[in-house]
C-alpha cells in the first residue's frame, strides 16, 4: 500500500514503545506513514503529566511530551516515518450533528480525524 495517515490515542504514549521505535511501515503495511498528533493527545499528556496518581505515568507521560518536543524542529521519526501536530480542532456543530460529546478526549480525537479526512479526502 502507499501512504497511510495514522492518528495515534494518549494511551499508545502511556503504555506502549516510543514513536520511534515503532516499525510503522510494517505495522500498517504501507510504503510511508504520517503520523498526525491531534491537539487534544498533547493536552492529555500534560494532563496525564502532572494529575496522574501513579508516578509511572506521570514520568511516562512526560518522556512523551520531552519526545515530541523534539520533534519540532524536525518531522522525520524514521525512515519512510514522518510527524505532524495538528492544530485544528473540531467544530461543536459538526461534532454535536456526528453524536460525538467534546468534552470525551476520545470524541475529540475521533473528530480530529474526521476533520482531517473532509480536508484530505484522499488520504487514506
Amino acid at each position: 500500500m502507499g501512504k497511510i495517515v495514522a492518528f495515534p490515542d494518549t494511551t499508545l504514549f502511556l503504555h506502549f514503545r516510543p514513536l520511534n521505535e515503532i516499525d510503522w511501515r510494517e505495522f500498517l503495511d504501507a510504503s510511508a506513514v504520517e503520523i498526525k498528533i491531534a491537539p487534544v493527545v498533547t493536552h492529555e499528556l500534560k494532563e496525564q503529566k502532572t494529575l496522574n496518581k501513579s508516578r509511572q505515568i506521570r514520568e511516562r507521560a512526560a518522556t512523551a511530551l520531552k519526545l515530541l518536543h523534539g520533534y519540532l524542529g524536525h518531522s522525520q521519526v524514521r525512515e519512510g516515518v514522518t510527524l505532524e501536530f495538528l492544530i485544528n480542532k473540531p467544530h461543536p456543530e459538526s461534532a454535536a450533528a456526528g453524536g460525538f460529546n467534546l468534552q470525551l478526549g476520545d470524541d475529540r480525537l475521533i473528530g480530529t480525524l474526521l476533520l482531517y479526512r473532509d480536508q484530505h479526502p484522499d488520504v487514506p
